[in-house]
């Protein structure tokens, strides 16, 4: 691909794939390792490029809605990828693909994401987000001081990884043993041997796929630096994905129950009567009721208006506003501390000053789903006139918020 006649007839054979194939979602990735020996006669990114800036204009013009992505490096080597984007590649391609091979641990990669990340955005500042691809990776069982049972320990950490550092594709080496030499490490990358029998790795793959189809990635929980404790939702459930990089030990994956970390990955249940608490952490469900309550009593404060707020989140409406839900109210710019209310002439007043006031209640919460509950409550502003609702809430990422209400009655 050193002259332009051979570029040329690549770009004519790329277009006529693209449309053959046109509309099937196919991501079309540009060469193999250009930054090694798959590259003749030697590694050059400027003959890279030069085929890049005619090829990919030819696949889009075959199929506009085509997926484009490159260079398919081997590992991930920032001089070759920023000489790449300095000639202008990010402007030709929809995600950046990398073979990120190491013997080393593949939590190891993580910074390698974040480095090449600061890359792309300096280079493309109007899309720094643009993905990152793990176009290939794998592990193979007869590396020096590797064996099938690290190998297995390593194929969920990878994909895992790749999940917690944004990287939405990921792509093992291999599927299958190549070759039945017992010291040829090319011939020992696959998750089955030559004859098709399951490899630790493979097994591995099944638990990951059974425990995690249909979640997503929510965020690394708090955990000391060598342990991994990956929270994963589909809005309903949750799991966590727990794994060390360090020696085995216990930990308290979830309050109050321990959980026994080793090097390979296993996936804790998080118990229904268990919710994310408004920083994303896990606690119980009261931990979150708090945040539910707020978010009523902000809803009718956006609504109505009054001297003084009163907030009960029971029965009693003469509540000393002293509790840790009221005091954050207090913190906020525009609520102001009030004593106790007590009722005169018809209205809700403060005792210390006279100035009328409002009830707001958040009664029974009852919980729908992890992400959304009712609660019975209202707001009074005197004897007679007080209304009652129910609100639906629905957790919206970190936060609770009024998504509806049904008024129950008016006096």
């Amino acid at each position: 691909m050193r002259t332009e006649e051979g570029r040329q007839a690549f770009a004519r054979f790329a277009a006529a794939a693209a449309g053959r194939y046109r509309g099937r979602g196919i991501i079309w990735e540009l060469w193999n390792e250009p930054n090694i020996g798959f590259w003749k006669p030697q590694p050059s990114v400027n003959d890279y490029m030069a085929l890049a800036k005619v090829v990919f204009p030819a696949i889009r013009q075959a199929d506009a809605g085509a997926l484009c992505a490159a260079p398919a490096t081997s590992g991930i080597p920032m001089d070759f990828l920023e000489e790449c984007f300095r000639q202008g590649l990010l402007d030709l391609v929809d995600g950046v693909t990398v073979h990120p091979y190491r013997k080393q641990p593949p939590e190891t990669a993580a910074e390698d994401y974040e480095r090449l990340r600061e890359l792309i955005a300096r280079y493309c500042p109007d899309r720094p987000d643009m993905p990152i691809l793990s176009g290939e990776w794998g592990y193979s069982s007869v590396w020096d001081d590797f064996d099938e049972k690290r190998q297995g320990q390593y194929l969920p950490r990878q994909f895992l990884t790749n999940l917690m550092s944004g990287v939405p594709l990921s792509i093992w080496y291999d599927w299958h043993d190549d070759g039945p030499d017992p010291k040829e490490p090319e011939h020992h990358f696959g998750t089955v041997t030559l004859d098709y029998q399951p490899k630790p790795a493979y097994r591995a793959m099944e638990r990951l796929v059974k425990a995690l189809t249909g979640m997503r990635f929510v965020k690394r929980l708090e955990s000391a630096p060598e342990d991994y404790l990956l929270l994963f939702s589909d809005g309903k459930r949750y799991r966590i994905a727990a794994w060390t990089t360090g020696d085995a030990h216990d930990v308290e994956a979830i309050p109050g129950q321990k959980a026994y970390l080793h090097g390979d990955p296993f996936y804790i249940f998080v118990p229904a009567d268990r919710i994310l608490t408004k920083d994303m952490t896990i606690g119980p469900r009261s931990a979150a009721e708090d945040a539910i309550r707020e978010a009523v009593f902000r809803y009718e404060m956006q609504r109505n208006s009054a001297d003084a707020y009163f907030l009960a989140t029971g029965q009693d409406e003469d509540h000393d506003p002293g509790d840790d839900l009221m005091q954050q109210f207090m913190r906020d710019e525009g609520v102001k501390p009030f004593s106790r209310c007590s009722l005169t002439d018809a209205r809700f007043v403060d005792q210390a000053t006279g100035k009328p006031g409002m009830i707001l209640r958040a009664r029974t919460i009852t919980w729908i789903s992890e992400s959304e509950v009712t609660v019975e409550g209202g707001y009074s502003t005197g004897l007679n006139a007080g209304v009652g609702k129910t609100y639906r809430v629905i957790r919206k990422d970190t936060r609770w918020v009024v998504d509806g209400e049904r008024t129950l009655w008016v006096s």
